[in-house]
């Protein structure tokens, strides 16, 4: 019998007996039901990218994958800034402007 996709990604899990533990207990279901893995869960606990992303920060790191051409990232920033509640936000953020205040 060959291993599942869900077992090819634990196998990323060093130590043995950690590995093991971690396959007899899946993590809860986001949506209700059985606790059970699915190919993202078992990325999240290996610390691989997903595919679908939960989380702000999976999200947040979509978003740069998908913005790395610079042409892209300022597209989308642009557009972004377009929205009056994430301008706000950002020019409150404590990260050096360069500027982006005076302009």
């Amino acid at each position: 019998m060959s291993p599942t996709p869900i077992h090819k990604i634990l196998v990323s899990i060093p130590d043995e007996q950690e590995r093991f533990e971690a396959v007899d207990i899946p993590p809860s279901n986001p949506r209700g039901g059985p606790a059970r893995w699915t190919h993202d869960s078992a990325k999240r606990v290996v610390g691989w990218k997903v595919d679908i992303p939960e989380s702000v920060q999976e999200k947040v790191d979509a978003i740069h994958d998908l913005a790395a051409d610079d042409q892209v990232a300022a597209r989308v920033a642009t557009d972004f800034l377009r929205r009056p509640a994430v301008a706000s936000k950002a020019m409150t953020d404590d990260y050096p402007d360069y500027g982006l205040a005076a302009a």
